[in-house]
């Protein structure tokens, strides 16, 4: 396993990012009140996330918990995090349009699918497994619902 500081890192990193999504989904349900609780209850899971990822610091410490040699880039959580910064601005703007702000959020959540975020660790420990699979399990499903909604949305 890697050196428990850069684990630290990886997990703030990561929570920070869960707690912007969860700001900017937060900035829909403003522009979509029709919308509202969707988006609110998804913003709620997001920061769930985040506390849930912070977690993962205790098994770190006590070197349960590691990342995959080779197999984390930082600059991938970097480059998703400027993609929600500048996105949140555009929103706060009002430069979005529903749908546009749909296809944004399936895009986030397709990133951290296909980056495959929280797979990146290493741990024997069956809690921490337990932590990272229930992320995974709810971005996917945070997936599916932003692609389901998105698809009701008329031109």
């Amino acid at each position: 396993m890697q050196d428990y500081r850069i684990s630290l890192t990886v997990v703030a990193a990561l929570a920070k990012n869960e707690m912007a999504i969860g700001l900017l989904y937060r900035e829909f349900a403003k522009r979509m009140p029709e919308e509202k609780d969707f988006w609110n209850h998804i913003a709620e899971e997001e920061d769930g996330h985040a506390n849930k990822i912070n977690i993962l610091n205790d098994s770190i410490h006590a070197g349960d918990l590691g990342f995959k040699e080779g197999r984390f880039n930082i600059n991938d959580v970097e480059k998703i995090s400027r993609f929600i910064k500048e996105e949140t601005l555009r929103v706060e703007k009002g430069l979005l349009s529903k749908k546009k702000m749909y296809q944004v959020a399936e895009e986030i959540e397709t990133g951290l699918l296909e980056n495959k975020f929280f797979e990146v660790f290493d741990t024997d420990n069956e809690g921490s497994k337990k932590i990272l699979n229930e992320i995974r399990l709810e971005t996917i499903e945070h997936f599916k619902s932003v692609r389901k909604h998105l698809s009701e949305i008329k031109d």
